[in-house]
């Protein structure tokens, strides 16, 4: 038996507090994501696994959106008030996940989930693949040479080297 705990999922808010759904950050807190109000507040060296949005509607949603920290992590939008097609426009925009309110608080923590764990994925892939390339190359020089490449794709790196 393991005693090593999961890393929290790290969601970054944006957006102001107050439109926020009510008990939102207690809720989320209690089922183990850890909140971020700021980048300068997670840890050095760590992004976000997800950004969550809540405006009050979906006016200056564009400009929202455009402005929202977290680099490349999945953005999430909770709107307060609007219909369903604030919801068509956020996902158009780039949005991973939209919804407006009345929001199911457990809703949002199992779409927050199912993001953070598409978000993940990807990198997961590179990291098998890169394995398998490695494990392709017999010669020891080789070897070498695919590990420094694709740590350098993983870090989108135009140089790297492994002393």
């Amino acid at each position: 038996m393991s005693d090593h705990q999961p890393e929290p999922i790290r969601i970054l808010l944006l957006g102001e507090p107050s439109t926020r759904p009510e008990g939102l950050e207690r809720a989320l807190a209690r089922s183990g994501f850890r909140l971020l109000e700021s980048l300068e507040s997670a840890p050095p060296h760590q992004s976000v696994d997800l950004r969550l949005l809540t405006l009050a509607n979906a006016d200056g949603l564009d400009d929202a959106l455009g402005r929202a920290d977290g680099g490349t992590a999945p953005i999430v939008v909770v709107l307060g008030s609007g219909r369903p097609a604030d919801v068509v426009r956020a996902l158009s925009l780039g949005a991973a996940d939209a919804l407006v309110a009345p929001v199911h608080l457990p809703e949002l923590e199992a779409r927050l989930r199912a993001r953070a764990g598409q978000a993940a994925q990807p990198a997961t892939t590179s990291v098998l693949d890169a394995v398998q390339e490695i494990w392709a190359n017999v010669r020891n020089e080789e070897i070498l040479r695919a590990l420094v490449r694709r740590v350098g794709q993983a870090l989108d790196l135009s140089h790297c080297s492994i002393i």
